[in-house]
């Protein structure tokens, strides 16, 4: 990897990080282990919970949270229950990458509301400035996942050893 790229990912911040191994989980999970899923919302569970599992393993993030990112992202929402806002309009039906990016949005705001002091509008309105980042980060996954360059060591043996328990 070059200063560049390396550059470019610390300027994403914790945005791209997020976006980034979210985005990996889903399509390792999507390409290599399509035998075992049986829906859209099924996958993203699996994403969620894998890359939420130290949230839920210390009690800070409950499964209720992810399944309510699902339901968030489907609508073109990011936030969480008690508070979210309509910021994509133009969700296309059976494209998931749509979906991706606004789960991704709302799993950000999850871990925010438990990482910092900040309020969740706040939260929430951050993460919606945010998402031309996020988007940049998604694409550079996608990019190296078409040519075969995406590996990511720690998260293949995560999502190895979970998909593997069920």
């Amino acid at each position: 990897m070059g200063l560049i790229n390396i550059l470019k990912k610390i300027s994403q911040g914790s945005y791209g990080l997020v976006a980034r191994n979210i985005t990996y989980i889903y399509l390792r999970i999507s390409k290599d282990f399509s035998n075992k899923i049986e829906s859209g919302e099924q996958l993203f569970t699996l994403v969620g919970l894998i890359n939420a599992h130290k949230y839920i393993e210390y009690g800070q993030i409950a499964e209720r949270d992810i399944l309510m990112a699902i339901i968030l992202a489907s609508e073109g929402k990011c936030g969480v229950e008690n508070y979210s806002v309509l910021h994509d309009y133009k969700i296309a039906q059976g494209d998931d990458s749509d979906i991706l990016v606004n789960f991704i949005m709302s799993m950000e705001v999850l871990y925010f509301s438990v990482d910092s002091k900040m309020d969740i509008r706040t939260i929430v309105n951050s993460t919606i400035k945010m998402k031309p980042v996020i988007e940049e980060a998604m694409q550079e996954v996608l990019r190296d996942f078409k040519y075969n360059t995406a590996r990511n060591s720690k998260l293949d043996e995560l999502i190895n050893v979970f998909l593997n328990k069920y």
